[in-house]
Formats: C-alpha cells, sequence, structure tokens
C-alpha cells in the first residue's frame, strides 16, 4: 500500500511521519509543483508536477497514482484538493481513496462568506459578515471595527482592519470588484486551533486543541497544547455535517464564554504540528484506519500544557 502527498511544501515532518507510520507496508511519494519544496526530497521517492491549476494536472496525477498503486492520497493544498475533488470519479477505478470532503462541502467551507452561515445553520456562534457587492449598503455596518477579508482567502493574506468610518469608506471605493470580499465584525478574544479527525468513514475519531500564543500573517509561530473539551460539543457537531475524512482544522476566537469560527481548512494546518510533537499522530491513525487495525480511545493523544515554537520545517517544545 502506497501514500502520495500532493502539494507537499516545506511540511518535511508530516512526510516523515506518514512513513514512520506506514513502516514497512509500502512507500510514500511526495509530489509538488515547485522543485525546492522542502518536503519533497524526504520521501522515499518524488516527482516534480504541473501547476494543479493547468489541464495537465489531473490526467499527470492519475497517472502517478496507477503507475504506483497509490492507495491513498493526501493533499496538503485546499485548492489542489478541490481540484482533485471535482475530479474524484477519474480516480474511482484505481481504489485511491483522497482525504477531505466531497466537492461540494469543499467549496462551501472555503468561502468566508457562507461559513458563518453554516455556522448559524448548526446553532452555533458566528460573527456578523456582509457581502461586499451591488446591494452592499455601507449604513448596514453598525459598529467598527470590521475586518476585510477576500471571499476566498488563504490564511490572513489580504485582511484589512477597518477601524474607522473613512477607512471603511476607503476600501469601498478602491474595492472594483476584481476579488470579491466580506466584511465581517471585528472579534477581540483568545485564539484556538482545533483539529477534528474523522475516519476513512467520515465518522468522528479524535479532537486535538491548541491555544496560539504568537502569530504572524495568520500563521502560529507558537502555541500551547490544551484539553479541547470544552469544545467537544461543536466539534461533534462540525464532523457530523462535513461528513469529511481526515483533518478538518477550525480556527475559533473565544469572546464573553462563546467559540466563534474565523476559519475552517479541511486539510493538515500549519499548526498541527505543535499537537504532532506533543504525542498526536494522525498520520498513523489514519493508516491503522485503512490498514483496519484496533484503535484504543487514547492512542496518539497529545499531551497537554505541551508549548511549541516553529521551526522552518517542523517545531520543538519550549
Amino acid at each position: 500500500m502506497n501514500i502520495l502527498i500532493s502539494s507537499v511544501g516545506r511540511q518535511a515532518y508530516l512526510v516523515k511521519a506518514f512513513i514512520q507510520a506506514l513502516g514497512n507496508q509500502g512507500r510514500v511519494y511526495a509530489v509538488d509543483c515547485d522543485e525546492k519544496a522542502v518536503g519533497l526530497k524526504t520521501a522515499d521517492d518524488f516527482f516534480i508536477a504541473p501547476p494543479f491549476s493547468s489541464s495537465e494536472y489531473v490526467p499527470w496525477i492519475i497517472q502517478i497514482c496507477e503507475k504506483y498503486n497509490i492507495k491513498l492520497l493526501v493533499s496538503l493544498n485546499v485548492d489542489d484538493i478541490l481540484i482533485l475533488k471535482k475530479s474524484e470519479n477519474l480516480f474511482s477505478h484505481l481504489d485511491c481513496f483522497i482525504l477531505g470532503a466531497d466537492y461540494e462541502t469543499m467549496s462551501l467551507s472555503n468561502d468566508k462568506y457562507q461559513l458563518p452561515l453554516l455556522s448559524q445553520k448548526l446553532n452555533l456562534p458566528s460573527a456578523k459578515t456582509f457581502l461586499v457587492s451591488q446591494d452592499f449598503d455601507i449604513e448596514m455596518i453598525h459598529e467598527l471595527p470590521v475586518i476585510a477579508k477576500p471571499r476566498y482567502g488563504k490564511g490572513a493574506r489580504g485582511n484589512f482592519i477597518l477601524k474607522e468610518k473613512k477607512d471603511l469608506i476607503e476600501f469601498l471605493e478602491t474595492n472594483k470588484g476584481d476579488i470579491p470580499y466580506v466584511l465581517q465584525e471585528f472579534i477581540s478574544g483568545e485564539e484556538y486551533g482545533f483539529d477534528v479527525i474523522n475516519d476513512l468513514n467520515g465518522n468522528f475519531l479524535r479532537l486535538y486543541g491548541r491555544k496560539k500564543l504568537l502569530q504572524y500573517n495568520g500563521e502560529s509561530f507558537r502555541a500551547k497544547t490544551v484539553h479541547p473539551k470544552f469544545w467537544e460539543e461543536p466539534a461533534l457537531k462540525w464532523s457530523k455535517w462535513l461528513k469529511h475524512t481526515g483533518t478538518a482544522n477550525f480556527d475559533v476566537i473565544f469572546k464573553d464564554g462563546k467559540g466563534y469560527l474565523i476559519d475552517l481548512n479541511l486539510r493538515f494546518s500549519g499548526d498541527y504540528v505543535f499537537s504532532h510533537i506533543a504525542g498526536a499522530n494522525t498520520p498513523q491513525l489514519l493508516i491503522d484506519n485503512l490498514l483496519k487495525l484496533p484503535m484504543g480511545e487514547k492512542t496518539y493523544q497529545p499531551k497537554i500544557e505541551v508549548i511549541g515554537e516553529r521551526l522552518d520545517y517542523g517545531a520543538k517544545i519550549i
């Protein structure tokens, strides 16, 4: 049984974790369109892929899966997963499982306008969010500051905090609609990251939690593992609704005892590494599940109150 990690980027530690989890059961291959991607050379073997936005990409990766008998395909990039999921039927003859959720669910989870609406649907707290469109009226905004976000943005790239009405007016005047934006209630509080792990049938397996201690441009550089019991009920609701396989990562800000979902990614997040160095092992969980091996409830649970600091290609306990 072989595994392919696509859009591997710099996640060398994750490649090593899959190699260790798979053991002598098979090989781990990696692909990326950037030949300098650090994660490539950590794999048992690697290939340089066409850009996943090109028409050549899906036929090329199907050929790789067929030639190397790939049974599990793990992408570390949401846009890549969307493309693969849209063409998932083309992989069916290969008996190759692609982690994630169905294409429609993936698309909704990647939409910062729809995400708060989904939270409301699940009776969970949600930040007030407005779509910047021709129908938008500045009088809809009753409180400042607000945060402007690209509707389909990644991390904090392209985000602006608009503190005063003049900032809001200037933003609306300069935003010509080339990139669709939302305006969202600015919520100030403690930020946490949660990983909801489902098995390969879409059933809940694990919940990991981290308190974010230091961030730059939406990336966590220092975090502390926490017991996630206080967010278990929302996690179970999301697990059941998404029916995803593998990891769903949630960014949640807590204010006045309520947890507001800010972002959702159906992939391994950048800050999963802090749980991993504390003892979590999602790659092993997924491999064991694929091989139908028994798992105890406490298997691969991270230690609590472990503080980690990001390195170039992993993290360390401090």
